[in-house]
């Protein structure tokens, strides 16, 4: 049963190509949730839905064939292309059972998909971005053509070991810092390690210096390989060891 449609129809861009997407949010009997998009046809199927039906409670829809995601413990489906077939509170006896028990729910547990289905707009931070960018192939990156953002989902196969794998940032902002040249009295200079941030945020101000990730790794789908780079928090994740204490670590052996 649908518990919350999170956008309406919206434009993206995906696998290079202009397409339209639409979230669901769905509710099982067993209070359980599942995140569901619907792309093109499907969402314009819904939507249309959605227009003459606004006022309805208790919709219920079917989604065969449907693209199972998995990412970290979230999974969601979507349907599969044109080979999925979508039923939207249709009289069949799949969703009449559905409907029936349903009905013998308790009221505190079923409340909010009583409301109509043109009322909801619901989500979370946590799971954000991967609602509002498209999953792409490798071989589509070539095919982007403006700044956007994308969900890859690939396996890393390497480390490049001959390039950098940190540098030394400002603990503000994060940008890149470089050494400044202190002047003493006699103006000859002073070997001391001192650093200056260049942003707009940091420029001129006094700043604190720390190494920061900078992973440059190679990864590889079903459709080719590419080169990406892994910063502070999405390094952290894996290494589970900030970059500061593994230099530190580094630097002791």
């Amino acid at each position: 049963m649908i518990d919350g449609i999170h956008k309406m129809v919206v434009e993206t861009l995906a696998n290079g190509k202009l397409s339209k997407r639409i979230n669901l949010k769905l509710q099982d009997l067993n209070g359980h949730f599942l995140d569901v998009t619907l792309w093109d046809a499907y969402a314009e199927q819904m939507a249309t839905f959605q227009a003459k039906n606004a006022d309805r409670a208790g919709v219920v829809i079917i989604l065969q064939f449907a693209k199972v995601k998995t990412y970290g413990d979230s999974i969601s489906v979507s349907n599969c292309y044109e080979v999925a077939r979508l039923f939207i509170d249709e009289d069949i006896d799949d969703v009449a059972s559905f409907k029936k028990s349903w009905s013998s729910k308790p009221l505190s547990e079923t409340y909010s998909s009583l409301r109509g289905i043109g009322s909801f707009i619901s989500g979370s931070l946590d799971d954000e971005f991967l609602k509002d960018h498209p999953f792409t192939f490798i071989s589509d990156v070539s095919l982007i053509t403006e700044i956007t953002k994308v969900i890859i989902l690939a396996t890393v196969v390497g480390v490049k070991a001959d390039m950098e794998w940190y540098y030394t940032g400002c603990k503000k902002c994060n940008c890149k810092v470089f050494p400044k040249v202190i002047l003493n009295e006699t103006g000859d200079v002073e070997e001391k390690k001192v650093y200056e941030c260049q942003s707009e945020i940091c420029k001129d101000q006094e700043i604190t210096a720390v190494p920061r990730y900078k992973i440059p790794i190679k990864v590889m789908d079903i459709t080719g390989t590419m080169s990406l780079t892994m910063f502070e928090r999405e390094a952290y994740k894996v290494i589970k060891k900030s970059c500061y204490d593994l230099v530190e670590s580094v630097l002791d052996v």
